[in-house]
């Protein structure tokens, strides 16, 4: 059980306690990052991390290794899921974003190590593209 292993190896509690601590702060840090950020940067942001971290290169793109739904990501980000299609709709419109085979990829130029993109204007469709390059 959780608690024997806890008792008898003091080596694996300070582990569980130091990953449990970073899932703490990391969500906090998210919690924090999303408060003061609108929602076209906030999917915007989401979907580029994923590629990022998880993506394979296809040309132009980075497809992101694993099918997610409009309602996935309205759930990760706290948002309404037709909000999360408006979004993905202008994303799509502006070939930021492409959907095949039910993968989404994001263009490979708009992953850069700068940090994550520059907030886009309230109005969907009329901000900036999905990269790090707008300023």
């Amino acid at each position: 059980s959780l608690e024997a292993a806890m008792k008898s190896d003091f080596a694996f509690s300070v582990a569980l306690l130091e990953s449990m601590s970073y899932k703490y702060f990391s969500a906090m840090d998210q919690i924090r990052e999303n408060a003061n950020r609108d929602a076209p940067w906030r999917v915007c942001n989401l979907l580029r991390l994923m590629a990022a971290n998880g993506g394979e290169r296809r040309d132009e793109w980075v497809q992101i290794d694993m099918k997610i739904s409009q309602q996935m990501i309205a759930n990760l980000l706290c948002m309404n899921r037709t909000t999360v299609c408006s979004i993905l709709k202008e994303l799509k419109e502006r070939e930021q974003i492409e959907i095949v085979n039910g993968y989404y990829r994001v263009r490979a130029d708009d992953l850069r190590a700068h940090g994550p993109p520059p907030p886009l204007d309230p109005i969907v469709g009329r901000g900036s593209r999905c990269g790090p390059e707008d300023n």
